[in-house]
């Protein structure tokens, strides 16, 4: 055999070895990205769906890869044509071997044209069961529209205990009122407590309602055809309790993390029963803990047991406005409590606050951005709100309130939230301590918005 065609075997057999190689990581990316969403990616018939868009993209990216070897190795090719030429005018080679490549040239445009499939496939196909949004008037309104359906949702703070007659009312007082609004999403909070700003438990406190008050509730909101979420939520106030006024839940600091995680595992467990019997589409695992999101083994564990004992919708994690930090965090959709610092003054427009939250929106981690749901978004109808809108009062009135101010503020993160990849927004809260169908606008807390001018924008943001 010739010297020039032992190199030229040589050089293809590199790039079949080059190519096999490019193929093998393609298989082995996929499978590692599958394997990592499963244990917090989405459940019930849509995790299927989910996890094959993170191989549909992964193999998108290699097909294109492999594609630009392909021109590559043929252009190099093509500059040694003439030689070729030459070689085969003396009769020295025949002409096979640049008719293989001109053969080779024909699969790179297949290559990206099946690339360009697999992202078109990845972003729409099943775009509604990823999300999770798996209750009936959610699938009836996808299937008369594009498939992806916008979570209008209000939370429901459940920190009532009674008997079911009790639990009934509450129960049926408050989804009702939520429906009335034209939502099709309930998000259901429940609060849990510590003990400090150095937590040595957690534990289900006093106003930490029961399983069977949350079975309640959930029953009463299937019967209305309402998207489900559940989540829990520390009390500021119970980790204030050894005096540390500027702690709160994202500051806490458990003098034993394991212990701290088993006790948490604990309390979700008495719950999981509740959970899975009604079909929960969303079960919120964390709320604000930033200063526990460097411990991701604990978060995975955490996801792999509601995994095993046998919960199939989609597991979230509630980010803070301002929390940035989820690299490692094993999860693969979120939730963020919406409470931006602006610079905006009281006599703000809602365009202006609109470009002020849209720009606060684009800090956040664009991973995160692309699978994500407004959880809470509230303010109080106080001076100075836009600059702190988190300081939420639910105390008594005590300066001139601002109702206007809170209006413009629900429009303006009703607005961001529909013309960006937001998946949904929930206005908080309506409180089952508090009657809606009694609310004075008068003398009701800051926080409150039921009969306010801010009640108006959220039932034209559920309509339109």
């Amino acid at each position: 055999m010739s010297p020039r065609r032992s190199s030229k075997k040589s050089r293809d057999n590199d790039l079949r070895r080059y190519i096999g190689t490019l193929i093998l990581l393609t298989i082995l990316t996929s499978a590692t990205a599958l394997l990592a969403s499963l244990a917090c990616g989405v459940g019930s018939t849509g995790w299927k769906l989910h996890n094959l868009r993170v191989v549909w993209e992964t193999a998108a990216v290699a097909l294109v890869v492999l594609a630009g070897v392909l021109w590559l190795h043929i252009g190099h090719e093509a500059r040694r044509y003439e030689e070729l030429a030459r070689i085969r005018a003396e009769n020295k080679i025949q002409n096979a071997p640049f008719k293989q490549v001109q053969r080779g040239a024909r699969f790179a445009p297949y290559l990206v044209v099946a690339a360009l499939v697999l992202l078109v496939a990845s972003s729409g196909s099943g775009a509604q069961m990823v999300r999770g949004t798996t209750s009936t008037a959610l699938r009836q309104e996808a299937q008369s529209g594009s498939g992806y359906v916008f979570q209008k949702g209000v939370q429901v703070r459940l920190d009532t205990r009674g008997d079911s007659t009790v639990m009934n009312n509450v129960a049926k007082r408050s989804v009702s009122y939520v429906s009335g609004l034209g939502a099709n999403s309930i998000g259901i909070t429940i609060p849990i407590y510590v003990d400090g700003d150095r937590p040595t438990k957690v534990y289900a406190g006093p106003r930490t309602a029961t399983p069977d008050g949350l079975r309640i509730l959930l029953e009463y909101a299937r019967a209305k055809q309402l998207r489900t979420m559940v989540r829990y939520i520390v009390d500021d106030n119970s980790v204030r309790a050894d005096g540390a006024d500027d702690a709160w839940r994202k500051s806490i600091a458990p003098v034993n993390v394991t212990k701290w995680f088993t006790d948490y595992q604990t309390l979700i467990d008495s719950y999981l029963p509740t959970i899975i019997g009604q079909h929960v589409d969303e079960f919120v695992v964390g709320t604000e803990l930033g200063s526990l999101n460097i411990y991701p083994s604990q978060w995975r564990r955490l996801c792999e047991h509601i995994r095993q004992a046998g919960y199939r919708g989609l597991l979230t994690y509630a980010l803070n406005w301002d929390d940035h930090d989820t690299a490692r965090m094993p999860f693969t959709s979120w939730g963020i409590d919406a409470y931006p610092r602006t610079s905006l003054g009281d006599s703000a427009t809602v365009g202006e606050l609109r470009t002020a939250i849209a720009e606060w929106l684009q800090t956040v981690p664009r991973a995160v951005r692309s699978e994500l749901t407004f959880q809470e978004v509230g303010i109080s109808a106080l001076p100075n709100s836009y600059k702190t809108p988190w300081f939420v009062s639910a105390g008594p009135v005590t300066q001139r309130l601002r109702p206007v101010m809170q209006a413009r503020w629900f429009q303006a993160m009703c607005d961001v939230a529909k013309t960006s990849s937001i998946h949904g927004i929930y206005y908080w809260v309506v409180d089952t301590n508090r009657d809606p169908t009694t609310a004075n606008p008068k003398t009701d807390p800051p926080d409150n918005w039921i009969g306010r001018p801010a009640e108006n924008v959220i039932r034209r943001c559920f309509h339109e």
